[in-house]
């Protein structure tokens, strides 16, 4: 793989071209290409690493109206426990997030009754993949399929879509707060900083259309 300098920001106008053409025939679209497009814009709204997407499964997700509610579990921590955060998230204000709202309820319209402890995008026929070897996998296909490539000698992985998000996020003014409550990371760390945000990724409307909803309220929700 690229070393993690060379690895990019992967810009919220891309994970956009990706959304709106499953969004546009949900129902219709290839199982894949579904699968493609709700999986990436989904780990790019929580900033997910490979292991929270890992995690993630189809009891973790609620569709309530016009919100998604995610319970997202994070990497152990220095206790030995994995944290698990629960995240409300307001669609009806957002194109994007309608779009994610409404692939990820066409993905489990399509797939049918499912247990809740089950992956929350695994199709028949994956195989014995690990899952951020899958991911790594729909999220070049997805890229691929439209044409959304990096500068050479550069590459768009996984982490990419971490520091896109935390770029984008930050970029539109979002508290550092509400963006380490969203991706995990410490606030009491710079990794951050260090790692994941590239200052020079400035604002766009495909970041407000994923983020907007943190600049406005509290990102946690009760359960209820």
């Amino acid at each position: 793989g690229a070393p993690a300098a060379r690895c990019l920001p992967l810009p919220a106008a891309h994970i956009a071209a990706v959304l709106a053409p499953a969004a546009a025939d949900p129902h219709s679209c290839p199982l894949p290409v579904l699968r493609e497009a709700s999986w990436v814009a989904f780990a790019f709204l929580i900033a997910g690493r490979p292991s929270t997407m890992a995690a993630c499964r189809w009891g973790d997700v609620e569709l309530r109206g016009s919100e998604i509610l995610l319970w997202v579990e994070f990497e152990k921590t220095r206790s030995g426990l994995p944290e698990r955060r629960t995240l409300r998230v307001p669609c009806a204000s957002s194109p994007l997030l309608t779009q994610l709202h409404t692939c990820l309820a066409a993905l489990r319209s399509r797939l049918g009754p499912r247990d809740a402890s089950a992956a929350l995008f695994s199709l028949p026929g994956d195989g014995r993949a690990s899952s951020s070897a899958l991911f790594s996998a729909v999220l070049a296909a997805a890229l691929e399929r439209h044409g959304l490539s990096p500068p050479a000698r550069f590459a768009f992985t996984p982490r990419s879509l971490r520091k896109g998000a935390a770029s984008a996020m930050t970029a539109i003014g979002v508290p550092r707060t509400a963006v380490c409550f969203v991706g995990g990371w410490s606030t009491a760390s710079a990794t951050l900083e260090a790692h994941y945000v590239d200052p020079t990724v400035g604002p766009s409307p495909e970041a407000h259309g994923f983020f907007s909803w943190l600049l406005t309220g509290a990102p946690v929700a009760p359960v209820t």
